[in-house]
């Protein structure tokens, strides 16, 4: 095991951060021992700054999380959707149309990514949050891009797929990550809406449903994940390909989300 300390800084209108490590060797021969500022504004902006771009390509070698033994922050997290091998969009090519959702710790938008409709995913901050609740937050979504990314899961019909990731700066000056995810029905978006639309004493419509369910969570259990958090509200709905030959029976394809 190794520390690493990266802190996340917002400086005006220009957001930076700041990656120190001592005197640790990455992958038995890059070794990083000073301190780069890299502009995260832009992911454009960091891919083609020096020492930038060295300090990236040592850190994604690592078989490791970035916020082992400290907080985590906003820079660990983009190291690690590098490690994990996430596509990073450039919070230009970003775009937030309307609010979908919102639970306790996220809202859903509506959004385009390099003009493709696609979901938003984002964290609720609040201005009373301090380091360690902030922490927890990036932690959790740490947590949904290593089960949303991983192989064995990230093409199973059954599990909502993460598409790419990207980061802003939100209304109180602070990096926030961007999960962008495909985008489910807008006027049916998960179970607990599907429920009022369908005849559930209809065994067929039940029987579909439960299987997509239990297909997700069988694909779930064989990686040795556990969700924690089944409930209607996570699990979204999404329209069923005409060319699938159940689509006559049940136009629809159900798919487990929420793995913070």
């Amino acid at each position: 095991m190794f520390g690493i300390g990266l802190t996340g800084l917002a400086t005006g209108s220009v957001s930076t951060v700041s990656a120190v490590q001592t005197g640790i060797s990455w992958a038995g021969t890059y070794k990083y021992t000073g301190t780069d500022h890299l502009d995260l504004q832009h992911w454009s902006n960091i891919y083609s700054n020096q020492p930038g771009t060295a300090l990236i390509e040592g850190l994604i070698n690592q078989q490791t999380s970035f916020a082992t033994g400290s907080r985590m922050t906003m820079a660990h997290l983009v190291f690690a959707a590098l490690h994990i091998g996430i596509d990073i969009v450039d919070n230009s090519e970003i775009n937030f149309l309307e609010l979908v959702g919102t639970g306790a710790n996220m809202a859903v938008y509506k959004g385009t990514s390099s003009g493709k409709l696609v979901a938003l995913k984002r964290i609720r901050q609040h201005s009373t949050d301090d380091p360690t609740t902030s922490g927890r937050r990036l932690t959790s979504i740490e947590m949904e891009m290593r089960v949303s990314a991983s192989v064995a899961i990230k093409e199973h019909p059954n599990v909502a797929t993460l598409e790419s990731f990207s980061w802003s700066t939100d209304e109180f000056g602070q990096l926030e990550p961007i999960l962008i995810m495909e985008l489910a029905l807008l006027d049916c978006s998960t179970l607990a809406h599907l429920v009022d639309r369908v005849q559930l004493s209809d065994f067929t419509t039940k029987g579909y449903m439960i299987t997509d369910i239990i297909a997700g969570l069988a694909a779930l259990h064989e990686n040795y994940i556990i969700h924690g958090d089944l409930k209607p509200d996570n699990i979204l709905v999404f329209p069923r390909e005409p060319t699938d030959k159940a689509y006559r029976y049940f136009p629809y394809i159900l798919k487990i989300t929420d793995f913070g």
